[in-house]
């Protein structure tokens, strides 16, 4: 019996647009030739010949790994030739009855269908067992049971993972890769002249973990550790601990409100840090974790406090190690917005001005550039310090320099700012056409101009910026011929501050009254398909599994329509009930439907019984065909059963739950007893994505 394995669907993330993309949409056709026989090993079937076979390739796939040993979080390259142009792949690690493991993302190939990847064979987290592991090479576009394209082997071997550690204080060491439940010891320093630590168990997918304490007095430095296996190889697994230095630094001096960055080292892996200084009395400033090597940087507003030198101090609250600097205060003003950390603020908008060093109780004067944009007057509190907000001017030079002033009225003290306008920007998601806006004039109009500075410039969009110079719209953006990169700008209809951009464009291809990932439908129907930015006036083929179905031409825009009479299911799939739809430009060789915008059309898949009336006792044969290929489908049934606990977790009524077979399709027996003469009873068989669940009925005699 052939047991199916699953292979995880890993979620592709929105790729960059480039021209690099259209390249890979021109690719030829690929024919499909594939020799397979089967090998099973555990529960699962490996393929043991499996080749593709490309127009652009001259040999077999062959893919090979830069080393043929390997421990888990080490860097491998991986290689390959003979595969499809420009074209992405998935690795996999085979586990040995136990599935598959993903690796390294997507791996893209040249124009000559090589390819060279540098990746982290698994995660430092992971475990597995020590032993020799097929690696195989899987295209992305199908998901379940997928024949691999090529294969190549990896031994596993073990390893202690790299740590931190702090003299005196409890580490936990931890190994990959080792035998499951095997018998180790562990010795800080070697095997001869260390100092044995004691001995632990690894665990069923080969992990040890083991605490001990650190020597007390090490000096910063890397110190060895081993793992000694009995009757084992290697003997012995050797690794290292470092040791870091306690160290606090930050800037020398500093004004209140000011954002300075604090940096340390020499703490317990992953511990939360104190960060508190001694003005004010005494003031906690920061709190947050320190990375896996004990280090941390923090980014830290400092408390209003009176001119002078203040204590530093950084605690570990697991470690309680603690280190101390000195940092000054001295008269000063900083500027802070709550949303934007370098202190700048869009023109018309607001800005907090945060200063100390004064003396208390008396009056400040605060203001933009010169006092004819205006003076706000403050109260120092009795630590000298202020806070108050002032508004900037509207129009400015963006070849001016600028400052914020703040002068006590006894003409004593006098300090300043500098000051930035914030600048301007435009920014579109090209994937859903969202523009956003940032920087410019308090609640002002702001043109969107498509074709920048081009011939056809038009305006197609204004937004109205809030208070902070900010703005979002949703724009349908026109199509435009032969997919290409288009200039376009955010105008200030007061302000006449520019902001520019580019945004690419590629075809697309979306099904009417649907999402792209949910066209469902049956032969017959007719599915009105539309799409953009193919080349004017060309002929364009819509295709089912690369068959074309219809052909119509577009406008000199470079926009299409088509209504598709969809075809009978046996025309376009070889079983699964599923087609992936695109529209190819004839003359351009644009593709729309090969990139993350994918439609996908889905058959009403079939469900019939056998027989479909009989008594109590009967037992039902259940066939479902042109389902999805390796997905599980729970069979209900809502005649009387006693319900198998296990499967609480389908829908309520499942009889038995199934797996389809590489064709889509599956059989079931459901045993029909206790049923009620006369009675309808029905059989359903649900397909969680997309949402088709099928039903026909049985009649008791």
């Amino acid at each position: 019996m052939v047991i199916s394995f699953l292979l995880i669907h890993l979620f592709k993330e929105k790729s960059v647009r480039s021209s690099m993309h259209f390249k890979r949409t021109i690719l030829a056709t690929v024919t499909l030739c594939m020799l397979i026989s089967f090998t099973f090993l555990g529960s699962i079937f490996i393929p043991t010949s499996n080749r593709i076979a490309h127009a652009a390739t001259i040999s077999a796939p062959t893919i090979a790994l830069s080393s043929k040993t390997a421990h888990i979080g080490q860097t491998l390259t991986l290689t390959g030739q003979g595969l499809a142009p420009q074209t992405d792949y998935q690795l996999a690690l085979m586990l040995n009855g136990q599935g598959l493991r993903m690796l390294g993302g997507y791996f893209l190939t040249d124009g000559n269908g090589n390819l060279s990847k540098t990746f982290t064979f698994m995660e430092d987290n992971s475990s597995l067992i020590q032993g020799t592991y097929m690696v195989n090479l899987y295209p992305t576009d199908i998901y379940y049971n997928t024949p691999f394209i090529a294969q190549t082997s990896i031994q596993v071997v073990p390893a202690i993972t790299p740590i931190t550690g702090n003299p005196g204080l409890p580490i936990t060491m931890r190994g990959t890769g080792f035998n499951a439940f095997e018998t180790v010891q562990i010795f800080f320093g070697d095997s001869i002249t260390g100092t044995s630590e004691g001995t632990t168990t690894s665990n069923e997918d080969g992990g040890v973990s083991f605490s001990f304490s650190m020597p007390a007095h090490l000096i910063p430095g890397s110190y060895p550790v081993t793992i000694v296996r009995s009757n084992k190889k290697p003997a012995t697994v050797k690794g290292q601990i470092r040791v870091y230095p306690l160290t606090l630094s930050a800037p020398g001096g500093s004004k209140p409100h000011q954002i300075i960055t604090v940096r340390g080292t020499g703490f317990a892996p992953n511990e939360y840090v104190n960060l508190t200084w001694n003005a004010n009395g005494g003031q906690q400033l920061y709190n947050d974790a320190a990375d896996s090597k004990g280090a941390f940087r923090f980014d830290v507003q400092l408390s209003p406090a009176s001119s002078g030198t203040y204590t530093l101090q950084a605690t570990g609250t697991l470690s309680n190690l603690s280190v101390t600097t000195s940092i000054n205060v001295g008269p000063g003003i900083s500027l802070y917005h709550p949303h934007y950390y370098d202190g700048d603020t869009n023109p018309g908008g607001t800005i907090e001005v945060d200063g100390g060093g004064f003396n208390a109780n008396e009056q400040v004067d605060l203001y933009f550039q010169n006092v004819k944009n205006g003076v706000t007057t403050v109260t120092t509190d009795s630590t000298g310090s202020i806070a108050a907000n002032i508004t900037v001017p509207f129009q400015y030079s963006p070849t001016t320099k600028y400052y914020i002033y703040a002068k006590n009225k006894a003409a004593t003290i006098s300090v300043r700012s500098p000051f930035t306008f914030r600048p301007q920007g435009v920014g579109i998601d090209d994937g859903n056409g969202r523009i956003t806006i940032g920087g410019f004039g308090a609640n002002e109009q702001v043109q969107i101009v498509n074709h920048y500075q081009q011939p056809d410039q038009s305006n197609i969009a204004t937004i109205t910026a809030d208070a902070e110079g900010n703005g979002i719209m949703l724009i349908t953006w026109p199509s435009t011929p032969l997919g290409k990169t288009i200039p376009m700008a955010a105008i200030g209809q007061t302000t006449n501050l520019i902001a520019t951009s580019t945004y690419s464009v590629e075809p697309t291809i979306l099904a009417e009254n649907a999402t792209p990932e949910n066209v469902i439908g049956k032969a017959g129907d007719v599915v009105r398909f539309a799409g953009q930015n193919f080349g004017a006036n060309e002929t364009i083929n819509i295709t089912f599994n690369d068959k074309v179905v219809a052909t119509t031409t577009s406008q000199s825009d470079g926009s299409y329509e088509a209504a598709v009479t969809i075809p009978a299911i046996e025309s376009v799939s070889t079983g699964p009930g599923n087609a992936l739809v695109k529209a190819v430009g004839v003359t351009s060789g644009l593709i729309a439907g090969n990139s993350w915008n994918t439609t996908t059309f889905y058959y009403q898949p079939t469900l019939t019984i056998t027989p479909t009336t009989g008594p109590s006792g009967t037992t039902i044969t259940v066939t479902g065909t042109h389902f999805l290929a390796g997905v599980q489908i729970p069979v209900g049934w809502d005649g009387p059963f006693t319900a198998d606990p296990d499967l609480w977790y389908y829908p309520q009524g499942t009889y038995v739950v199934v797996n389809t077979d590489q064709n889509g399709s599956f059989t079931a027996t459901i045993l029909a007893n206790d049923l009620v003469s006369g009675q309808t009873y029905h059989v359903t068989a649900t397909l969680s994505w997309p949402p088709i669940q099928p039903t026909t009925t049985f009649i008791a005699q």
